[in-house]
């Protein structure tokens, strides 16, 4: 196995809540943990190859990011300017390998894992007890930790042998009562999260179900199943640059919307040029570089990414005007079978008819 362990201060980065939720919260702790580990195989630092994506133990994909002299390994909730670095590579072990990074790797985004904010606080008075500072010493803070004491060294107690005058009988164990820690977690309740938080592969959606179930893709997605393309969306890998439902009324003239109306295979070629088969191809990953900035696309044309200070911006075919580019939205949609980009207009292989 390859394990990309968390180094301490990953952790701590989460916020003292949010530590303490994982803590009530084992079920989601251990779907967290598991998208540390690449299953079956063991990966070397220098064999990380840039951009690919790696199939993690939860049944979610982490990516591979290179930043030279820097990697990092990333999943679709972690933020851009809060990617996991792999600070200490290629540590062996007897059963695999491990790469210690900086920041805990989220296949979601603690909103939608039910995590706290890292900023988020414990209700006033509550903190020494829900803390989860380094040693057990905030526990003493809470009286109420006494009560768990009478079912731990009572009963060992030789209390009527001569020691029983070293009264600290209840001093010593008391103050290393770990017991109270899950106790002290109770005012979790106070953050503002779900109680049962939806978690594991089983909640993933595809690229089809995201489009078809958001109503500002509602005229993509009445064309993807016109075309049967919705089914093909369902599986593989792909990357999708999706155009709203402005996007077709806004750059398609009324006589080229009729054409693809009465057209299944112009629109079927259409729709092909919104798509990159079998990649998952991110917005840190779109190519920037002028001469090396082409991607084809899954019907076998080229569109092009324009980026503005080095930040990618447009995404254009051929066939659009440099007065009227596709403009990039939103970026890194995450479904289970790849990612989604909006852009406010539709991509064109070639000039079409204008009324």
């Amino acid at each position: 196995r390859q394990l990309f362990a968390p180094i301490d201060s990953a952790f701590e980065a989460l916020g003292p809540v949010a530590l303490a939720y994982l803590k009530e919260n084992e079920e989601l702790l251990e779907d967290i943990l598991m998208f540390h580990i690449i299953p079956s195989r063991v990966i070397a630092s220098e064999d990380l190859e840039c951009s690919e994506l790696y199939r993690m133990e939860n049944g979610y994909d982490s990516r591979t990011i290179c930043r030279t002299p820097f990697i990092y390994q990333k999943g679709a909730g972690n933020s851009d300017d809060e990617r996991p670095e792999i600070v200490t590579p290629d540590v062996e072990t007897c059963n695999g390998a491990l790469h210690f990074v900086d920041r805990v790797m989220l296949h979601k985004t603690t909103e939608q894992l039910g995590l706290p904010p890292p900023d988020a606080t414990f209700p006033p008075g509550e903190v020494p007890s829900a803390a989860p500072t380094k040693g057990n010493t905030p526990l003493s803070a809470s009286p109420v930790s006494a009560a768990p004491v009478t079912s731990v060294p009572v009963t060992s107690a030789p209390v009527t042998s001569a020691p029983v005058t070293a009264s600290p009988v209840s001093a010593a164990p008391v103050t290393t009562a770990p017991i109270s820690f899950a106790p002290s977690i109770a005012p979790i309740t106070s953050a503002p999260v779900p109680s049962t938080p939806s978690t594991g592969p089983e909640t993933c959606e595809t690229i089809d179900e995201i489009l078809c179930g958001d109503d500002m893709f509602d005229a993509l997605c009445q064309r993807l199943r016109q075309t049967g393309l919705d089914g093909a969306l369902s599986t593989g890998t792909w990357t999708v640059f999706a155009p709203t439902n402005e996007a077709f009324s806004r750059s398609l003239s009324r006589t080229y919307l009729d054409q693809l109306n009465t057209d299944v295979e112009e629109l079927s070629r259409l729709l092909l040029f919104h798509v990159v088969s079998e990649k998952a191809i991110y917005k840190d990953d779109l190519p920037c570089e002028a001469g090396e900035n082409l991607i084809e696309m899954a019907m076998g044309k080229d569109s092009r990414t324009l980026c503005v200070s080095r930040i990618p911006t447009y995404q254009k075919g051929a066939g659009n005007p440099d007065s009227a580019k596709p403009m990039f939205t939103e970026f890194d949609r995450p479904a289970c079978n790849g990612v989604i980009h909006t852009i406010d207009k539709v991509l064109k292989f070639y000039p079409v008819v204008e009324d």
